[in-house]
C-alpha cells in the first residue's frame, strides 16, 4: 500500500505549536491517563531508512476496531533514491479491560526505565496481554504478516531478520508507505509507548485507531522528525488517494534531535480524547 505523507501539513487553522497546551500538561512528567472505549488500531512508521525501535520498559497497547482487525508496523518512503526499512524490538501490550471515568488533570508518574516487563500506567491498566520479543514469529496471539522478498533485492517486504522484524518500503521513486500486519490481534483501549530511534531517514512515529470499511480506512498518524518537528495528521484512505487533515504541529522543546538518538514516544487515547507524550512529558491533548 502506497501513500504520500505530508511533512508540513496544510491546517484548517493556524497550527498549534506545542507549547499553546495547558502548562500543566506541558511540564509535568508522564501522566496516569485513565482509559477510553474507541476500538483502535496502531502502527509504527519510519521514513527513508531504518526506524530503530526498542521497547524497553513500558506498553504496546494493540488494536480493535468494528471488525476485528490487525495493528501493522509501517515503512514510509520519502526519497527519489533510498528506501526504507523498520526494525522493530520487544513488544509489550496491555489492554483495558475496564473503562473508568477520566480524571481532568491525570495524575503524575515517571515511565520506568529498567528493560523489566513493567507497565508505566499501571492504575489504568488491567492485565498484561502478552510480551513480545519480535525476534521471531512463534507468539501465537500476534501473527505478524511475512511477506515474500522484493524482486531483485532479496528482501521481504514485511519479516524477521537478524533478531528484529522489518517493514520494507518498496517503492523508491515515491513517496510511500508499507504497512506490515499483526493478524492475530484484536485489542480496544489502550496506552502506547515506544522508545524510537531513527537511525537514517526523515521521519518515525506511530499510526492508531484505525478502522476500515468497505471502500476506505480511516486512522490516525502521529509523525516525529529528527528535527523535532512533529504533527498528528487524520489519515483517510480511500480509492481516490490519501487524504490528509493535520490536526496540531509544532517543534518539541524537550527533544533528542538528529540521527541516532532515542526519544520515548507514548500515546494515550480515551474515547474522544487523544493525549501525546514525548520523552515522558505530556505535550498536547486533542479532541477529535
Amino acid at each position: 500500500m502506497s501513500q504520500q505523507p505530508p511533512y508540513r501539513p496544510q491546517y484548517d487553522a493556524q497550527p498549534q505549536q506545542w507549547q499553546q497546551v495547558p502548562a500543566y500538561y506541558q511540564e509535568q512528567q508522564t501522566k496516569k491517563p485513565r482509559t477510553m472505549s474507541k476500538e483502535v488500531k496502531i502502527a509504527l512508521i519510519t521514513t527513508v531508512g531504518t526506524l530503530l525501535v526498542a521497547i524497553v520498559s513500558g506498553v504496546f497497547a494493540l488494536m480493535n476496531r468494528p471488525s476485528p482487525g490487525p495493528p501493522s508496523i509501517v515503512t514510509v518512503n520519502h526519497t527519489p533514491t533510498d528506501k526504507g526499512t523498520t526494525n522493530i524490538g520487544t513488544i509489550n501490550v496491555v489492554f483495558n479491560q475496564a473503562i473508568p471515568q477520566p480524571t481532568t488533570t491525570p495524575d503524575n508518574t515517571s515511565v520506568p526505565t529498567s528493560t523489566d516487563v513493567q507497565n508505566p500506567y499501571a492504575q489504568d491498566m488491567q492485565a498484561l496481554q502478552f510480551n513480545a520479543s519480535l525476534q521471531d514469529n512463534t507468539n501465537p496471539q500476534v501473527k505478524w504478516e511475512e511477506s515474500d522478498t522484493t524482486g531483485n533485492t532479496g528482501r521481504s517486504i514485511c519479516g524477521f531478520q537478524s533478531r528484529y522484524y522489518h517493514a520494507y518500503a518498496t517503492d523508491p521513486k515515491n513517496d510511500s508507505y508499507t504497512s506490515c500486519l499483526a493478524q492475530q490481534t484484536n485489542f480496544a483501549d489502550f496506552t502506547y509507548e515506544v522508545q524510537m530511534t531513527i537511525v537514517e531517514g526523515q521521519a518515525g512515529g506511530v499510526f492508531f485507531r484505525s478502522q476500515d470499511s468497505q471502500n476506505s480506512q480511516f486512522s490516525y498518524m502521529f509523525l516525529i522528525k529528527p528535527d523535532g518537528y512533529c504533527a498528528l495528521y487524520v489519515v483517510l484512505n480511500s480509492a481516490s488517494g490519501p487524504d490528509f487533515k493535520g490536526l496540531v504541529g509544532g517543534t518539541i522543546k524537550r527533544f533528542n534531535t538528529g540521527l541516532q538518538q532515542t526519544n520515548t514516544i507514548a500515546i494515550v487515547v480515551r474515547g474522544s480524547q487523544i493525549d501525546i507524550y514525548v520523552n515522558q512529558i505530556g505535550i498536547a491533548r486533542v479532541t477529535d
